[in-house]
């Protein structure tokens, strides 16, 4: 209940040291002529484009949500194993005694 008198207005997701917006960070994309590097993508499944950590994390990025009280699953975010997000929130203290 430690966050019980919170009610979160607005969120956005941040770069993990909250220094930029998610959808502002521009990701260095970097391709190299190395013959390990053709072997490497060689082994690749098909279906994978070569970028996939890129593609991820542009195909994640959230854009600013405004909460409605009766939409509660906007403020649900889910963490994959191994996986760490930043968000910054607007919110609103009600406290109830």
């Amino acid at each position: 209940n430690l966050f019980r008198p919170f009610r979160v207005i607005y969120f956005q997701e941040t770069t993990l040291s909250a220094n930029k917006y998610l959808y502002e960070v521009e990701r260095l994309k970097w391709r190299s002529q190395d013959e390990e590097d053709a072997a490497y993508e060689n082994e690749l499944p098909p279906t994978s484009t070569n970028n996939d950590l890129t593609d991820v994390m542009e195909s994640e990025v959230n854009e600013g949500f405004v909460v409605n009280d009766s939409e509660d699953d906007h403020l649900r975010i889910t963490l994959k194993p191994m996986q760490i997000r930043t968000f910054i929130l607007k919110v609103d203290y009600n406290v109830h005694y």
